[in-house]
């Protein structure tokens, strides 16, 4: 573990790009070991969203629009977090929640689960 396929250094990570069974684009890591990381899983604006979710979201945040979203999970921990992209006229706000519709602060955030975050341009 932590060595790439040599026995030296840290492993290569690989990223497969697919749309998952719900037709969502997804991009899973796995190191050259064969090891499963994590993904995400670029949502359609709310739809993907679960209920819980969106309704913590626009409570925090009334007035404001999901733009985008996404489902980030951590393979090692078995945990999913989500990534809503909000705006309101000009201003834009990310936030990130947890299962259950907690907030998560980026910074306070597990590395680990930090890593599945991938920064993919939507397709135009």
């Amino acid at each position: 573990e932590g060595k790439n396929i040599e026995g030296k250094g840290t492993p290569n990570i690989f990223v497969a790009s697919f749309k998952n069974k719900e037709g969502f684009d997804t991009h899973c890591r796995i190191t050259e070991n064969g090891e499963y990381r994590g993904y995400m899983t670029r949502l359609q604006g709310d739809k993907g969203l679960p209920m819980n979710i969106k309704e913590s979201v626009n409570k925090r945040f009334p007035g404001y629009q999901i733009q985008n979203s996404q489902k980030i999970y951590h393979a090692k921990n078995n945990k999913n977090i989500y990534r809503v992209n909000l705006s309101q006229n000009s201003t834009r706000i990310i936030t990130f929640v947890d299962e259950n519709g907690n907030e998560i602060k980026e910074d306070k955030m597990e590395p680990e689960m930090r890593e599945n975050i991938l920064e993919v341009p939507d397709k135009e």
